[in-house]
């Protein structure tokens, strides 16, 4: 059976290779994906699609050349709100936060999650979030890179 010594030397391990930088940079990009993706699809965090574009909006699409049958929230692939999302790690590692760094469009995010868009603000497309799948999903690659941490710190001693 492996010594105290041993165990303390695991457990201290993993938590210095959970709470990297390369660590959090993979689950702050992780999130920013679902989110992009599931967005792109046109469907809310709750897996809804979105409220369809108003019609003056969506001439305005049309005229630009973009598509209308699918409400993904993306004018601009290029310089748009949803390629401006970012993540922030902690100082201590203990974390990170995603967010859209750029006021400009951090505000016109918060128009279509929370404030609502249009002349009355009735449409809201909450899609600035993570659902249950969505963490069940993070926490896979937790889990995994946890199993492989531990696989790597375990080689060797005696159980």
């Amino acid at each position: 059976m492996a010594e105290f010594e041993d165990v303390n030397k695991v457990l201290a391990g993993l938590l210095d290779n959970l709470q990297t930088q390369a660590q959090m940079n993979k689950l702050g990009l992780a999130v920013i994906r679902r989110v992009q993706t599931r967005t792109r699809k046109g469907v809310d965090v709750e897996g809804r699609p979105f409220k369809p574009y108003s019609d003056a909006y969506a001439e305005k699409r049309e005229k630009a050349g973009l598509p209308t049958h699918v409400v993904n929230l993306t004018f601009n692939d290029i310089d748009g709100m949803m390629h401006k999302m970012d993540h922030v790690v902690f100082k201590n590692f203990s974390g990170v936060e995603v967010d859209i760094l750029d006021p400009e469009k951090r505000k016109i995010a918060a128009y279509h999650d929370s404030e609502g868009v249009g002349k009355s603000g009735a449409n809201i497309r909450h899609f600035f979030g993570l659902n249950d799948q969505d963490e069940s999903d993070i926490g896979e690659i937790v889990a995994t890179d946890i199993n492989d941490i531990l696989t790597d710190l375990t080689k060797g001693l005696d159980t």
